[in-house]
């Protein structure tokens, strides 16, 4: 399991120290089974992932 914010819903200063969607797409395609919840709406995510 991983929480981290995403890129796009931060502010310039904090892109630095947030996922992109690619990134997530990468990320998540080398599990077998997983999913996402956005727990913020400012856009902090926990994903799940399983092998």
């Amino acid at each position: 399991m991983v929480t981290t914010p995403l890129a796009q819903r931060q502010s310039a200063g904090h892109r630095s120290i947030a996922v992109t969607a690619e990134d997530l797409a990468v990320v998540t395609g080398l599990f077998g089974r997983g999913g996402w919840y956005d727990l913020e709406q400012q856009g902090l995510r926990c994903i799940i992932m399983r092998s």
